[in-house]
């Protein structure tokens, strides 16, 4: 069971908007176990993701809704896994970024080239 609270329309300097955000804790802690952040507005390029995030790793999105189609782009660290989203039908602008706290990677991960 899990607590969610959201939060919606920031409008950042540069013109990007912050369409959403949620967040969601375990029932009975305090300790936040995924953050959602989905973006709208001028493009956030994945050129700029790859400049600050060097080992990024292809991961298979949603599949089979059309214009929904995505492709996930995730990193690793020692504090969790970072998630980029990137729709098919836009794939150079950056849709939404999700912080998953302290997840372990799949092995199959571990064995995907950088990005």
């Amino acid at each position: 069971n899990f607590n969610y609270w959201e939060g919606s329309l920031i409008m950042l300097e540069d013109g990007v908007v912050i369409s959403n955000i949620l967040l969601r804790t375990p029932k009975n802690t305090d300790a936040a176990d995924l953050l959602i952040i989905d973006f709208e507005g001028p493009c956030i390029p994945k050129k700029e993701m790859r400049s600050r995030f060097a080992e990024l790793k292809v991961e298979v999105g949603k599949r089979g809704h059309g214009e929904m189609d995505s492709t996930l782009y995730v990193q690793y660290s020692g504090w969790g896994r970072i998630t980029f989203e990137f729709m098919d039908r836009n794939p150079g602008c950056l849709v939404s970024v999700s912080f998953h706290p302290k997840e372990i990677p799949r092995q199959d991960h571990q064995d995907r080239e950088a990005y």
